[in-house]
């Protein structure tokens, strides 16, 4: 790397260099985001479920790739279901629209017709991506920018069960996310009970699709080869990270992709990998499962404190050796996601613990201030070329009768809503758009 601009300090110059960003590339990664894999979708005997996903591309697109991810049932009894797809541009919304595209078939291993087999263990994911799939964007026509993407998958030819992505209530519903201002796609349906000679695209309609119950989806994670050069940002967490305070995994990512696709020469795409739930041990195999699928954003934001490790108290650090759970055991194992992702290439944003009120996290004062202390001791590491997004100060309320600190800008005293997530939209755009001033030649 030459001529790198922009360097405040010799301790972030040298981080820079011993760790460059990734430069923009023509491949985007998206993830619809939501990692729940607890509810548990019927298939019948010969017959197939289709979900169809339509999403809109910031850029024309030349190709394209998908992940089918599924989990394992409470009582490891999921099934290997078999299944078709396709993939297809269309240039409006309209369902005359996609009843008149022409689908091109997505094969897996050159298969058009392969096996998808789950998780061996609860609260863990297969992982299948499509094979790259040569499908051009048809230009608009009705007035919009972007370009619209179709993502057709049937799954079934098995009795059982298969676990995937979503929920039919709560905060995990597709429910209104069509209407969502920083939506990441506009349309999934769900057909079930579909004969195998009838999993076609053309029936994949307003009028014969089950728009009350849509809310699970197998397909997680889309690539597209562009016209254009796109920097891909993503997050690996828990709940908070994934966004379960908002309709379905927003988070911070994709107002975030929005404004900086705005605001500079390149597109920007979001991949939430946050999974709610889960505790600082299923983050990092995450983090292995990203790495070992050739998932790594450029930009990764990653939580250093995980609160589903101290549902209760946060234990004292101990002074000779580490305390599990404890907050210099956290920063251990968020150095081992460090090292694997950015030894595959990736720049790691470090995000720090926010505030729970104690209705949610009974912390107590002495426990808090632990959580607070790794705060600080987080944010001085920005002082040597860390990259660290607080954002817990900007939604830090007063503290309570208890001595703990509260959480602001809350829809359950735990998880962050839309307004907690914007409040740290312009603290990371500050991030990303002073990484991208050291990248020679780019601009921000």
């Amino acid at each position: 790397m030459t001529n790198m601009v922009a360097a405040k300090a010799v301790g972030e110059l040298a981080t820079i260099t011993r760790n460059p960003l990734r430069r923009p590339k023509s491949i985007g990664r998206w993830t619809i985001g939501s990692g729940r894999f607890e509810r548990v979708t019927q298939i019948v005997s010969s017959s197939y479920t289709n979900w169809q996903l339509r999403r809109l591309c910031p850029l024309p697109f030349d190709m394209v790739r998908f992940k089918v991810r599924l989990g394992q049932t409470g009582g490891n009894d999921a099934v290997t279901p078999n299944g078709y797809a396709a993939v297809a541009s269309v240039p409006n919304k309209t369902d005359a629209a996609l009843m008149a595209a022409t689908p091109v078939n997505a094969l897996f291993g050159g298969n058009n017709n392969p096996n998808f087999p789950p998780s061996s263990v609860l609260r863990r994911a297969t992982h299948q991506w499509s094979d790259w799939t040569r499908v051009t964007s048809v230009p608009r026509d009705d007035g919009g920018e972007g370009y619209w993407l179709v993502i057709r998958l049937a799954l079934g030819g098995v009795d059982g069960n298969i676990i995937t992505m979503g929920d039919t209530a709560g905060a995990d519903t597709f429910a209104n996310w069509a209407d969502h201002p920083t939506r990441p796609f506009d349309l999934l349906r769900r057909q079930g009970a579909v004969a195998a000679a009838a999993s076609g695209w053309s029936t994949m309609n307003s009028g014969t699709t089950n728009t009350t119950a849509p809310s699970t989806c197998p397909v997680v994670e889309v690539e597209c080869l562009y016209r254009g050069m796109v920097f891909n940002l993503g997050t690996f967490g828990d709940s908070i990270t994934d966004g379960r305070g908002t309709y379905l995994g927003a988070s911070f990512g994709t107002q975030l992709c929005s404004e900086l696709t705005a605001e500079t020469p390149v597109a920007f795409e979001w991949a939430n990998y946050g999974w709610s739930g889960i505790t600082a041990e299923f983050i990092y195999q995450n983090v292995l499962d990203a790495v070992a699928a050739g998932s790594v954003p450029d930009m990764a934001f990653v939580e250093g404190f995980f609160t589903n490790n101290v549902p209760t108290t946060i234990p004292a650090d101990g002074e000779t050796s580490l305390v599990p759970n404890s907050t210099r055991w956290m920063d251990s194992y968020h150095s081992t996601m460090i090292q694997a992702l950015e030894g595959a290439g990736g720049h790691v944003v470090t995000l720090p613990g926010t505030p729970a009120n104690y209705s949610s996290r009974p912390w107590g004062a002495a426990a808090d201030a632990r959580r607070i202390a790794q705060i600080a001791r987080i944010k001085a590491m920005a002082a040597h070329g860390r990259d660290v997004l607080d954002w817990a100060t900007p939604n830090t309320g007063p503290v309570d009768g208890n001595g703990q600190q509260t959480l602001i800008n809350n829809v359950d005293a735990l998880h962050l809503g839309d307004a907690g997530y914007a409040a740290c939209v312009p603290l990371a755009k500050q991030i990303v758009k002073r990484r991208l001033a050291l990248i020679d030649g780019m601009t921000a």
